[in-house]
């Protein structure tokens, strides 16, 4: 995702987006990207689902508390992208489950071949 954003020459305008403000205190997790769009934020994290879904699981279950947290806070909408390994066996159903979980949590997933897609779209947004 980093050399993507680089690439595009936008990654000195995108920061980490901390989870704390919108959660509690001592929240260590961070959004590995974001950027605000006129009223919309703009969120992207690299989840690796290889050898465990288990961050995957974890970004659907938080992200739907997060986001109207987010919003009311920043009066921007959060859009958050999941960003996965290409070739995954969506057949396992593990991996369904979490692909199908943070669908249902509203956020996008694209694969890392997508990213220099994204970045472009990025670098036009922000008019880099």
């Amino acid at each position: 995702m980093q050399t993507a954003f680089e690439d595009a020459g936008v990654l000195r305008l995108l920061n980490a987006v901390p989870a704390e403000p919108y959660t509690k205190p001592g929240d260590p997790f961070e959004f590995d990207f974001g950027y605000r769009v006129g009223s919309e934020m703009k969120l992207f994290h690299a989840v690796s689902m290889r050898t465990s879904v288990d961050a995957a699981v974890m970004l659907a279950a938080r992200f739907p508390r997060i986001a109207p947290v987010m919003e009311q806070m920043t009066s921007t909408t959060p859009f958050l992208t999941a960003v996965v390994e290409g070739g995954l066996d969506r057949r396992r159903n593990e991996v369904a489950f979490a692909l199908e979980m943070m669908e249902e949590s509203r956020i996008r997933v694209a694969e890392l071949t997508e990213m220099a897609r994204i970045a472009e779209a990025a670098r036009k947004e922000l008019g880099a």
